[in-house]
């Protein structure tokens, strides 16, 4: 099962997800902990979400949902909604930090945040058709935002899976940094989000509401 972490430096909140065999499956239990440790540094200037090891969130576990039944299957829906809308809700300025794989879900919770960056070993994609379902958690209405209406049809029916300068190409992503040194390239940059964060409160929840 994943876990969550996080800690606080200064004005940014790091949120980490681990799972001690690859990759980092979203259960129940962690969109519980995602949803709390948003909610925790809601007030926070900057929010980093990034994953621990080779990927940085692989999305639903669908064996687990394969035994779903009503109830489950609601409550799971609801509760991703919910913590999509706590991260577009953050106060913060909130940044998935993508280490690694990137797919389905995953890629959607990535959509949710103000934006993102990713280490040059980093894929993306939207692969749910492979196994004849569609992305169930915003993905649909959020990847045509990022990247506009054809090349979002074109990811979600070729099931392709973009390496990160290809989503650099695309505008999925702001920046791409060196694998080697991610996380403290990552750092300098949220530093730089820091220092505009004040003045650019107002543009960022114009920005949002579009």
């Amino acid at each position: 099962m994943s876990k969550v972490f996080a800690r606080q430096s200064k004005r940014i909140g790091w949120i980490y997800v681990y799972h001690d065999t690859f990759p980092n499956p979203v259960s129940f239990k962690t969109l519980h902990s995602l949803v709390r440790a948003f909610g925790g540094f809601s007030e926070l200037d900057v929010i980093i979400l990034t994953g621990v090891g080779k990927s940085f969130l692989s999305g639903a576990n669908i064996s687990d949902m394969l035994n779903f039944d009503y109830k489950d299957a609601w409550e799971f829906s609801a509760l991703n909604e919910l913590l999509s809308n706590t991260i577009k809700q953050c106060k913060a300025i909130t940044i998935a930090a993508i280490n690694g794989y990137c797919f389905g879900g995953a890629n959607d919770i990535a959509l949710a945040c103000d934006m993102r960056v990713a280490g040059k070993d980093a894929l993306f994609g939207h692969t749910g058709a492979n196994i004849g379902i569609l992305t169930g958690w915003g993905g649909t209405y959020l990847l045509p935002k990022a990247i506009g209406t054809k090349k979002a049809y074109e990811l979600f029916f070729s099931k392709k899976r973009l390496t990160a300068q290809e989503a650099l190409d695309l505008n999925l992503i702001n920046r791409v940094f060196d694998s080697a040194h991610f996380y403290s390239e990552v750092n300098q940059f949220a530093k730089g989000c820091l220092q505009r964060v004040k003045k650019g409160r107002a543009l960022l929840n114009a920005i949002r509401a579009i």
